[in-house]
């Protein structure tokens, strides 16, 4: 399975550019612009493409129209905001990543700016997908309604073939705070708060509590505990109690 992506009748260089510039974002390797009213491969095109994706955009394939670009696709999916009795949209947005796990080449079909795809274009498509968008302002960019049903195929599994681009959590490149850590950065937290008389009622294990609570809930890493102790720390010696903790032997954890 691959995908390919459909612009119908497009009216700006400038999305073109963004699109080659979202094909190379997630990979995909195959664009074909149907009777275009712009230029494709204009200074504009290759400006929004950058120089990453200046390459992919001299690919792109030109057709004269939509029967043309189809050829051979297993399934076509044709996206459009406006809807009726002759439009009314088979897919949903969750029913994509299902559908899409078809053998063959699946072509995501976008139509122009002004109109969006006609009834006679979505004849041609194997199902019609509308994406969830506000009311109050229903209607995406092109562009940027590539990039969103682009993202929506990569992370439901649409192009489980192709190589994906690895996103790293914090928590695969920085080692999440130890126990030992949090406690340590809990007991420096109370005594900052004594420091400044920051209690409640005198006691301030009372407020402290809740302070625990949202440390708990940040999932803290090492490197971001250590920036909060740097900070308590700072804290301490602008009111001029750390130098003495130290001088002393102390640090007041």
């Amino acid at each position: 399975m691959s995908l390919r992506i459909v612009v119908v009748n497009p009216m700006h260089s400038s999305n073109i550019g963004s699109i080659a510039r979202l094909a190379g974002n997630f990979g995909i390797q195959d664009v074909v612009v149907v009777s275009p009213r712009c230029e494709v491969f204009s200074s504009e095109a290759k400006a929004l493409a950058t120089s990453h994706a200046a390459n992919l955009l001299e690919t792109f394939v030109i057709r004269q129209n939509l029967k043309e670009a189809l050829e051979g696709s297993s399934f076509a999916i044709g996206f459009s905001r406006r809807t009726g009795d002759m439009r009314r949209p088979d897919l949903g947005w969750n029913d994509l990543s299902s559908c899409a796990r078809r053998e063959g080449r699946i072509d995501l079909v976008f139509g122009p700016e002004d109109t969006g795809l006609s009834q006679e274009d979505l004849t041609l498509c194997s199902a019609v997908c509308t994406l969830p968008t506000h009311p109050s302002v229903p209607s995406l960019n092109l562009s940027q309604a590539v990039g969103v049903v682009l993202a929506g195929c990569l992370w439901n599994g649409l192009s489980d073939d192709q190589q994906k681009p690895k996103v790293t959590t914090r928590f695969e490149d920085e080692k999440p705070i130890t126990a030992e850590s949090l406690i340590h950065l809990v007991g420096h937290w109370r005594q900052t708060m004594v420091d400044i008389g920051l209690t409640r009622a005198g006691n301030p294990d009372r407020l402290l509590h809740y302070f625990h609570r949202v440390l708990n809930r940040a999932a803290l890493t090492e490197r971001e505990g250590n920036m909060f102790r740097g900070f308590l720390s700072q804290i301490q010696m602008a009111l001029g109690i750390r130098k003495t903790r130290k001088d002393n032997g102390h640090d007041g954890i």
